[in-house]
Parts: C-alpha cells; structure tokens; sequence
C-alpha cells in the first residue's frame, strides 16, 4: 500500500506532465494564430502563457524533489507569480548546465518582468489619462518579438520533457535550502555572488555538494 509521500508525488507527477502537454498545446494554438490572422499581440500572450506552464511544470518537479522533508507552502505560493513563472522557466535549465552565473539569473529575472510587462501591453489598451500617446494593443508586439518568445518556448519544452526535474535530485533538506533561498532577493544576492558562484565551479556543477 503507498505512502502518503508516494501518493503525493504521483499527484505532482501528473501535474508536471498535465503543465507541459498544456504548454504544448499553447504553442500550436500560437502559431496557428500567427499563421492564420497575424495578430502578433494574441500569439504573443500564448505563447508567454506556455512558458508559465513550463515554468510551472518545473516548480512542481522542485516539490517533488523537496518531498516531504519540509513545509513547501512557500512553492504554492510562487505557482500565482506571473514573472516567476516565467523565470522559472528560462532559468531553471541552467542548475543542470554546470556554471550558475549570476548574470543568468539577472538576465532570466529582467527577461520575465519585460516580457510580462509586454504581454499586459499586448492585451489591455491603455486607459491612463496622462498616456499621450496610445497605442492599439496588436501594436505591442513585433512579428520578431513573438516569433523569439514562440522559438524559446518551444526550446524550453524541449528541455523540460528531456530532464524532467531541473534541480538536483534527492528529497533533502539542501535541495529546500537551495530553492528557497532563489526566491528571496538578499539570499539570491549572495547566493549568486562571485566567491559562490567560483565555488561552485570547484565542485564542477555539483549543486548539492555547493550547498553543503
């Protein structure tokens, strides 16, 4: 008879995979919109919404990993996040590729707040008062910037099919330390610094044992 743990696990695995599947039917319904009327703006929005469910796809494998070792109401909380989401999504790649730069994660956190930025641009027309100067939504959004969000999309669900947990394996306190302290501005902050980041080169991508 299974455990609670194991119960909980395969609830988070159908989760995972019900997320991606998800992501991959945002990404065909984009490019169908693209192809079919050229609203850049719509495939725009589905195509950041298939990154979300990427990235949200990744979180719930990070509570999987973290099991039941502690609290992870802290990931519930992180799976309304808009820009998380989709930090998440580009980013997270990155535990399994060896050097954690700080400049990634910089990089991945102003990509998702733009690009969230953007999307609402894209949807909503814009009923400030004080906007001199506005703009129909479906002029938000370049062919060019929709065709790059749609292509890294598509790469990013890639990836996650291939790994299927983008943080290091092992239900233990380290892998909760590690994810929890990503989402705190001063804990990122430090634990993106250069002395850390050359320790972790030491230990030649090994995250669990730069943890330690």
């Amino acid at each position: 008879m299974g455990t609670s743990s194991d119960n909980a696990s395969a609830a988070d695995r159908l989760l995972q995979e019900l997320c991606l599947d998800h992501a991959s039917d945002l990404i065909a319904s984009a490019q169908r919109v693209l192809d079919g009327n050229g609203f850049p703006n719509i495939a725009y929005h589905l195509a950041i919404l298939a990154l979300e469910e990427i990235g949200k796809g990744g979180m719930i494998a990070s509570r999987m990993a973290v099991g039941a070792v502690r609290d992870t109401d802290w990931i519930e909380k992180k799976l309304d996040d808009h820009v998380w989401k989709l930090q998440w999504a580009v980013w997270s790649p990155s535990l399994a590729g060896g050097r954690l730069n700080p400049k990634d994660f910089e990089e991945a956190r102003r990509f998702a707040q733009s690009t969230h930025a953007r999307r609402l641009a894209s949807l909503y027309v814009n009923a400030d008062k004080n906007n001199s100067a506005p703009l129909p939504p479906r002029d938000a959004v370049s062919l060019s910037q929709v065709t790059s969000v749609l292509d890294l999309a598509r790469v990013r669900l890639e990836l996650a099919g291939a790994e299927g947990r983008p943080i290091p394996d092992g239900n233990d306190e380290y892998a909760k330390w590690f994810l929890e302290t990503t989402t705190d501005p001063g804990g990122s902050k430090l634990l993106f610094s250069k002395p850390f980041v050359d320790k972790h080169e030491e230990f030649r991508g090994d995250t669990r044992a730069w943890v330690i």
